[in-house]
């Protein structure tokens, strides 16, 4: 599968536009249903019990490639375990299919959800017995989510699904940003021609976690609907914050270390002019990742080995009691959907420095939940740190905190996530009994 780093961004035109005749038996809004899709719900309809009619139910599956958790340090991986768990809690009846590259057991972690896996096989397209198994009888009247891009298995349940009339959605969680697709140019606009644009024009609705995925949608997909959701995040006590003797603020920096993606490039090059100018302080780099080493090297080469602290990988309570203790939560990625590790250090009361590429901008400054940079620049993120070192010694930065959780609260539950996914689907008929 094509990775994100190391990328430099293309003009948005280079990759041209996926608008084509729109597939028979998916309907833009406002078409009326024609072909497979509606040969196959009116059948599937004539065969349900009659108590599915008097119900509000859906049968909804989300299918990824990984393993749903609570507990990882994957944000898709995450976000699909949240989702399910909110829908399923809303009545509808969820099942999450996981695609491995081995066969494995779940964790032993209780979910309200079903969950099923599926190996892959060493010939990506060709799906595994049990899951064409799977696929084939699966109910005419379910609702696909296909998670993130470049999963070869997907163009092959894609073309399932359409074959029998099942609707489905893709969420590419950013895959699609410009950054992503620059890196192997050609490669990827022949992949995306050929593969990723049949998955994108079948698809009944595409769903954009972050402001800034959709133009990236509507250029690809113009004829698909798009519709705009952020992801949520559960609610969180504040924690006993775990005990450490190193230099206030800390500034912590939680997620996959990844130097060109998560623009740690520029933060470390950012504190390191921040101390130069006079801050003091300590950054926290708590994850793990293929660009580990290089930042290692880097920590060494700008002098900062004093200063920063890499803590590798960590889960559960361990890892959010870290980011309670951290003073400022800090992410200056280049590109992203909606990061899940922002809204946890929020939902701590921990106020966080972003950047525009994080699609939380707005948010965080209408609800004075932190600091933005006007610019993802390393002299832009040194004077923002300054700026948060002063919050943090004068006591402001409380007042963040507190915003920070009302930010929360206030727009990322997860129920309200789950309530708009089913009622845009439900708006264009689907699920509807």
């Amino acid at each position: 599968m094509p990775t994100r780093d190391d990328v430099v961004a293309p003009a948005p035109q280079d990759l041209g536009t996926l608008d084509a005749p729109h597939p028979h038996g998916i309907r833009p809004s406002g078409q009326v249903a024609s072909g497979n899709y509606a040969k196959n719900r009116r059948m599937s309809r004539a065969t349900e019990p009659e108590d599915r009619h008097r119900t509000t139910q859906m049968r909804i599956v989300h299918v990824l490639l990984g393993t749903a958790s609570a507990d990882s340090m994957n944000g898709v991986n995450k976000v699909v375990h949240y989702l399910a768990t909110e829908q399923q809690r809303a009545g509808h009846d969820v099942e999450v299919w996981s695609l491995t590259g081995k066969r494995q057991s779940y964790p032993s972690a209780p979910t309200s959800y079903r969950r099923r896996t599926f190996t892959t096989t060493p010939l990506r397209f060709v799906l595994s017995g049990d899951l064409r198994e799977a696929l084939r009888t699966l109910h005419l009247d379910a609702l696909v989510q296909l998670h993130s891009v470049f999963i070869p298995e997907f163009r092959s349940i894609a073309d399932t699904l359409y074959r029998r009339g099942i609707v489905y959605g893709l969420t590419p969680h950013g895959g699609y940003s410009p950054w992503v697709l620059a890196k192997d140019r050609v490669q990827k606009a022949v992949y995306v021609t050929l593969v990723e644009g049949r998955i994108l024009r079948r698809a009944h609705l595409l769903h954009a976690v972050g402001e800034s995925e959709l133009d990236d949608l509507r250029r690809l997909a113009p004829r698909t609907d798009v519709v705009l959701v952020p992801n949520g995040q559960v609610s969180l006590e504040r924690r006993e914050p775990v005990d450490h003797r190193d230099v206030r603020p800390v500034f912590c920096f939680c997620g996959r270390l990844a130097l060109k993606h998560k623009g740690l490039d520029l933060l470390l090059d950012g504190f390191s002019r921040y101390l130069s100018a006079g801050g003091v302080g300590t950054l926290w780099l708590v994850g793990d990742g293929p660009d580990r080493r290089v930042l290692e090297s880097m920590i060494g080469r700008l002098g900062l080995a004093a200063s920063v602290r890499l803590h590798g990988a960590k889960y559960g309570e361990e890892r959010v009691g870290l980011l309670a203790a951290a003073d400022v939560f800090v992410h200056t990625s280049r590109w992203e959907g909606l990061p899940t590790a922002v809204l946890e250090a929020a939902a701590l009361g921990v106020p966080v420095l972003i950047s525009h590429a994080t699609n939380l901008a707005p948010t965080v400054e209408r609800h004075g939940a932190g600091f933005v940079l006007a610019d993802n620049t390393a002299d832009e993120i040194a004077k923002m740190m300054k700026r948060a070192e002063t919050s943090v010694r004068d006591g402001s930065a409380r007042a963040l905190g507190r915003g920070a959780t009302e930010m929360i609260e206030d727009e990322f539950s997860w129920s309200r996530v789950a309530d708009s996914l089913v009622a845009r689907f439900r708006s264009e008929g689907f699920g509807s009994g």
